[in-house]
């Protein structure tokens, strides 16, 4: 009898795992539909969530030209605070080139520490549980495929490696500033860019965590670095830039990221 008992929980539990494991196609398409928006740029200064939201949805509808004939409809782009209003009241400080709506989304919701959440209607901003300022006890994945994620890895490293900066100098530059400056050489710089489908430039992405409760620490974009150099790739620039500021720098498929990094804090 104890043994019929445990192979029906068994059963009960893998049919548990085969529903939680099914394809939901509404919200397949609707990822389908985020990877493949693309927005020309995107520059966020200190803007409140709720704004980010909004400004996404705008140009989600702006660039798709939905047509009341092919079923489809304006996607939404929602933040589902925890009701202290912490999520909503959030800034988030980011500049971007071209960049899918899916990453830009992704960003946003790690500098605000929150998690994305995709169905069929859109996309939702909720907060983490627990979170309250600091590095992110998880980050929010990539809605990308593992071959589109590496296929944009191998395509920004190859314009890392290409871009040669003629002159730099940098005299107790703030960093942000810093990447700035680099993010406009290399729209300008980049050459790679004339092939068909190409990304213009390299988006570089400072990511600023908010700081916990009583924290005055300055923020990382005003951590303050020299340096001068003459013919230097934008790959080696950005890696001693990483090295002077005390920050991670991580190459993604459509963006250099810049964040703080966690093993120098320990």
């Amino acid at each position: 009898m104890k043994a019929r008992a445990i192979f029906l929980l068994l059963i009960v539990a893998a049919a548990t795992l085969r529903a939680q494991e099914k394809p939901d196609p509404a919200r397949e398409k609707m990822v389908e539909r985020l990877n493949g928006i693309m927005l020309t740029a995107v520059h966020m200064t200190e803007a409140k969530m709720t704004d980010v939201a909004e400004f996404f949805e705008k140009k989600a509808l702006v660039i798709e030209h939905l047509d009341p004939g092919d079923g489809r409809v304006a996607l939404k782009v929602a933040v589902k605070d925890d009701g202290a209003g912490r999520l909503a009241a959030a800034r988030v400080n980011y500049a971007t080139g071209e960049i899918p709506l899916s990453e830009a989304l992704r960003y946003a919701a790690e500098e605000t520490g929150s998690k994305l959440v995709v169905d069929g209607e859109g996309v939702a901003f909720v907060p983490l549980d627990g979170y309250k300022g600091g590095v992110p006890p998880s980050l929010p994945p990539s809605l990308l495929s593992p071959r589109a994620q590496e296929e944009g890895r191998k395509q920004m490293q190859a314009k890392l490696d290409q871009i040669v900066i003629p002159k730099i100098s940098f005299r107790q530059a703030k960093l942000r500033d810093a990447l700035e400056f680099l993010h406009r050489k290399a729209f300008e710089l980049d050459t790679s860019a004339s092939a068909k489908g190409a990304i213009w430039g390299v988006s570089i992405v400072l990511i600023q965590y908010p700081a916990p409760e009583n924290d005055n620490t300055p923020a990382p974009g005003d951590t303050q670095i020299s340096l001068e150099a003459a013919d230097m790739s934008l790959d080696a620039a950005l890696k001693e830039i990483a090295r002077l500021s005390g920050m991670k720098m991580t190459v993604e498929p459509y963006a250099v990221v810049f964040r703080p990094d966690t093993q120098q804090q320990k």
